[in-house]
């Protein structure tokens, strides 16, 4: 269930979500504006997303209440914290801050833009401020263009932390196989696990994909790999009679064209 706050600010959300199948409920938050529960690495965990204008960014920017009061607070009731800047803003050309008046229409923006609501406040301010936040505050920031579109991300949130365990998300575990590049020709250093040569050639074959690792990490060598049999391969967990067969066969054909 994902709980909004009842005050102005946060209940104007609820009829928005009415678009979405999730339960909500109205309840008076003392730190953020929606929060929820969802599956952390060491069980269930608290989450607040807290929502604010851009306008209201900056008031709290100049203020200090995001950051000596409100982020505080967030740190000690949760887990984990999200910040949702909704509006239209921009670099002017000279790096003044502009923030955009009026609506999003279909096909096109038709507002205007007004320089930082009369305050001369440069767009690296509002980077820089968020970056800090990031980096140092461990606060996770979205983007947002109104508030039907906060929902959505609130919602899809909502579902990413509760629709699977914490171990379960693995996109970020696919990895990328090409010839090896030597450091100082142009790469990178963007990868925190560099893939085994095992690895690389497992991920080459038909249906393993993520299991690529778990192979390389049993058969510790190409060459015990490529003398598996289907037997050998159905040890490693994941790896089924279907995909060791297949695995066998083609690996097989790979060593008779090279022999020819």
């Amino acid at each position: 269930m994902i709980s909004i706050d009842s005050r102005t600010g946060s209940k104007e959300l609820l009829p928005l979500f009415a678009l979405h199948d999730v339960e909500v409920r109205l309840v008076t938050l003392e730190y953020g504006d929606l929060a929820f529960e969802g599956n952390g690495p060491t069980g269930r965990c608290a989450v607040c997303i807290e929502r604010k204008a851009i306008g209201d960014l900056i008031d709290s920017m100049q203020s200090r209440r995001l950051s000596g009061h409100q982020l505080p607070g967030m740190a000690d009731a949760y887990d984990y914290a999200y910040l949702i800047v909704e509006g239209f803003w921009r670099p002017g050309m000279e790096g003044a801050l502009e923030i955009g008046q009026g609506s999003l229409g279909e096909a096109s923006w038709g507002g205007r833009w007004v320089k930082g609501y009369g305050r001369q406040l440069q767009y690296s301010a509002i980077d820089n401020y968020l970056a800090t936040l990031e980096l140092h505050a461990g606060i996770i920031y979205r983007r947002s263009l109104n508030a039907v579109e906060t929902v959505q991300m609130v919602v899809d949130l909502y579902r990413w932390w509760n629709e699977k365990l914490w171990g379960q998300h693995s996109s970020h575990l696919a990895v990328y196989a090409p010839a090896r590049v030597p450091p100082g020709k142009g790469r990178l250093n963007l990868v925190t696990r560099e893939p085994s040569l095992p690895e690389k050639w497992a991920m080459q074959l038909t249906g393993i994909d993520k299991k690529a690792q778990r192979i390389a990490a049993h058969f510790r060598s190409g060459r015990t790999m490529a003398n598996a049999t289907e037997a050998e391969w159905r040890q490693i967990d994941g790896i089924g009679k279907g995909i060791a067969k297949q695995a066998v066969r083609e690996i097989n054909a790979e060593i008779s064209g090279a022999t020819d």
